[in-house]
């Protein structure tokens, strides 16, 4: 999967077993973003979990939301035009 990262967004992938990884986004100035977690589905698909990063009262929050949602929904379009079936968390 590729997909072109907002200015200043870099990706680092983890593998978490062997049908599921993790890939966690980070800002230069605003810190951790988020991470996606992808998971090997039974029926062929992919499940995908995301977790925005922040605090109750951040006020980075709305502007980290604001790179890392789009990240997501272009991640489950790709893999969505690519046949394999998605659910997101």
């Amino acid at each position: 999967m590729g997909i072109e990262l907002p200015h200043n967004v870099v990706a680092k992938r983890t593998s978490i077993s062997p049908t599921s990884f993790a890939y966690t986004f980070s800002h230069r100035e605003l810190g951790e973003l988020g991470s996606v977690l992808f998971c090997a589905g039974h029926d062929g698909g992919c499940h995908l979990t995301h977790q925005l990063r922040g605090k109750v009262n951040d006020v980075l929050a709305e502007r980290r939301r604001a790179l890392f949602e789009p990240i997501v929904q272009t991640m489950m379009e790709q893999l969505s035009e690519a046949g394999r079936p998605t659910g997101s968390v």
